[in-house]
């Protein structure tokens, strides 16, 4: 061997390697489509709250190469096992969750299931708030029959409101919307007089009534049995030693960027979602992590 072939011998894995630390610095985004915070068509896409959220992070990160790819949210945790740099945004923390990949601190803080009704007929609701602003499911559709509830067929708002549905399934003031256009239909009814009130996130509404053009103007009410929970969500990586030194990057610039972050969320809020959140804080307490 010549002395030049040795040369090559020792530069080309030198080169190989190198190019796979310049590989490792690639964050791969990775998005569920859920509007509004992934909105994929119509006239509002690419104009998702966590959209927005990754062109800021983007913005932000420099020092890494990025790319997007969308996927369901069972393939985003799977992916995230697979030991690439794969990060993704609004995970709910649990413990089996924490076991396969880093936490940041929230990045966004969402409103649990509310009542939503009209707000011509929120001043018949607001007589009905207990002393801590809150309406009780089961009192409605006891002791106020003549309101009518719209619910989306098959649908699961959760343990503690589904038993609560089971238990009165059969009254007359519950209906069942079922079809291809379940959530916006029930909307629709709503605008037309059809039900009274409905039970939903208050950020899933504001897309359908803008793209549908629904005459309503939306007004949301915390349920009692729910306490009026909020979600803090939080982006996940990868749990390698790449996907912990992304999550202290992402950590400074969520610390700076918090206020940006959660003004996006305004645009999908009715003003009495808004008013309420800030009026116990929760905004503000997202600044102090």
């Amino acid at each position: 061997m010549n002395k030049h072939s040795f040369k090559v011998l020792v530069v080309l894995p030198a080169l190989f390697l190198c190019s796979l630390c310049m590989a490792q610095e690639t964050i791969h985004w990775l998005l569920t489509p859920w509007a509004p915070v992934v909105i994929r068509e119509g006239q509002f896409k690419n104009q998702g709250v966590f959209e927005l959220t990754v062109e800021r992070l983007i913005e932000k990160l420099p020092q890494y190469q990025h790319k997007k790819q969308y996927v369901n949210g069972k393939r985003l945790f799977a992916q995230l096992e697979q030991n690439r740099n794969n990060c993704g945004l609004g995970a709910i923390k649990t413990s089996e969750r924490e076991e396969i990949a880093y936490y940041s601190i929230a990045h966004s803080v969402l409103p649990s299931h509310s009542f939503l009704t009209t707000q011509d007929k929120s001043e018949r609701f607001k007589a009905m708030v207990d002393q801590d602003g809150l309406i009780s499911l089961e009192e409605l559709l006891v002791d106020h029959q003549d309101l009518r509830l719209g619910i989306v067929g098959g649908r699961s708002y959760g343990k503690t409101l589904d038993e609560i549905l089971n238990k009165y399934k059969n009254q007359r003031n519950i209906h069942k919307r079922t079809g291809r256009d379940m959530g916006p239909g029930i909307l629709a009814m709503l605008s037309l007089g059809r039900v009274d009130y409905a039970i939903e996130y208050p950020f899933a509404t504001i897309l359908d009534i803008k793209e549908k053009q629904l005459e309503l103007n939306p007004y949301t009410l915390p349920i009692k049995e729910l306490k009026e929970d909020y979600i803090y969500v939080h982006i996940v990586c990868s749990k390698t030693i790449f996907g912990e030194q992304m999550i202290k990057d992402i950590n400074r610039v969520i610390r700076q960027e918090i206020g940006y972050f959660l003004k996006l969320w305004y645009r999908w809020y009715d003003p009495n979602t808004i008013r309420r959140m800030e009026t116990q804080e929760i905004f503000k307490k997202m600044h102090h992590q």
